[in-house]
Parts: structure tokens; sequence; C-alpha cells
């Protein structure tokens, strides 16, 4: 369990607004699309795909290619340690 670092309480899920419903139809989801990973399209904004990798995190995926643009060459693999270091850049 990850702690809230303010709160000290459980961080919540990506899918607690929606409760198991979510959880359940991603699970379903999951299983009959033979899902293998994540692709993030629009990793050049200011939310910078914070949710994306609480899901695919909850989901147990890696986050595989995102795009940093809007032009098909603006698509490029998913480096973890640039994506972490460009938050704190």
């Amino acid at each position: 369990m990850k702690l809230n670092w303010k709160t000290a309480r459980p961080a919540p899920s990506p899918f607690d607004k929606g409760g198991p419903v979510y959880r359940v139809r991603s699970a379903e989801f999951l299983k009959t699309a033979n899902v293998t990973g994540i692709v993030l399209t629009k990793l050049d904004g200011t939310a910078k795909g914070g949710i994306a990798v609480a899901i695919a995190k909850e989901l147990d995926l890696p986050i595989r290619y995102v795009g940093i643009g809007e032009q098909v060459n603006d698509l490029m693999v998913f480096d973890a340690e640039s994506y972490v270091n460009g938050l704190f850049s």
C-alpha cells in the first residue's frame, strides 16, 4: 500500500471514484483484448501524464510509448528515467 505523504493515509487508486465497476471493466477488457502495454499520446501537456503512470501501476502494465507532439514522428519509446528527470527540471 502506498501512503499519501501529505495526509499519511493510503493514496487513492485512479479507479476509486468509479468504484469496483472500473476494476471489473478494465480486467475484462485486458483479458479480452490481450493488452500488453500503454501508449500515452499526449505527454506534452501540463499534467505530464501522471494519471497514466498511476493507471499503469494499478493495472500492472508498462507504458511503452509516449507522444510528445502531434506528428507521427513525435511518438517515442517511453523512458522512465527521462520522464522522472523531466518532472524535476
